[in-house]
């Protein structure tokens, strides 16, 4: 037999202002996880805690009440939340405890695509990482939020340095002695940027392939065993 939910008219103001808060931080952590232009800073998150809080209106808790939930239900069906309430605001205090002050943390889209289907329309790959703005510092960022590829970082290492090192290269003199200090220097530092390049050039390739395998284990899912999946993430 279902149980019906009592009224929230019945409530006493410490429930409605409990209720209130968790639909409130529901509301923010959906608002954060879409990358919405109108998602709240950390200091406005704590003012409007505070404001619940304080707050003993019964009228007034049940007409926040009402309105927060409708607005939840609209957002949740707007941008495919499939993620509890619990489960939002769990990830938004691992946010909050591993995120820097003025800083975007930077998660996977596979695993966002865990808590909303927004981000599924991208043509992107599972592996690539979404900017998540928990502290509201990048509300008027072009286009909403940054999309980072390992691999696009790694290639472009590895070609700044082979760039460095053709320059390291022509810069060495044929005008002086093999054995000047000059000479010596200029040679040095070409040898550490050819290493430095092969280096690059190997992390690139192994960067890759780690992607690659992350996202097989996200297409996988729970048919990936756990001492497989370690063995193609380590």
């Amino acid at each position: 037999m279902e149980r019906k939910r009592r009224s929230v008219l019945s409530w006493s103001p410490k429930a409605l202002r409990r209720l209130a808060t968790e639909l409130f931080l529901e509301q923010a952590a959906i608002a954060v996880l879409a990358n919405a232009p109108d998602r709240l800073s950390s200091d406005q998150v704590a003012d409007n805690l505070n404001g619940i809080s304080s707050s003993k209106s019964v009228a007034e808790l049940n007409e926040f009440v009402s309105r927060v939930r409708k607005q939840v239900a609209e957002l949740r069906n707007k941008l495919g939340v499939r993620a509890s309430r619990a489960q939002l605001l769990s990830l938004m205090g691992w946010l909050e405890r591993n995120t820097k002050t003025g800083q975007a943390c930077y998660m996977p889209a596979g695993m966002l695509s865990e808590f909303l289907s927004l981000y599924d329309q991208l043509d992107i790959p599972p592996h690539a990482r979404i900017s998540i703005d928990y502290f509201g510092i990048g509300r008027d960022y072009p286009g909403g939020f940054e999309i980072r590829l390992l691999e696009a970082s790694l290639f472009e290492d590895m070609c700044a340095l082979f760039n460095l090192c053709r320059e390291s290269e022509n810069r060495i003199p044929h005008d002086k002695s093999p054995g000047s200090s000059i000479s010596k220097v200029v040679k040095k530092r070409h040898a550490a940027l050819m290493r430095a390049t092969i280096s690059a050039a190997f992390y690139f390739v192994e960067g890759y392939i780690n992607c690659v395998a992350a996202d097989f284990v996200q297409a996988s899912g729970s048919d990936t065993g756990r001492r497989s999946r370690a063995f193609i993430t380590a």
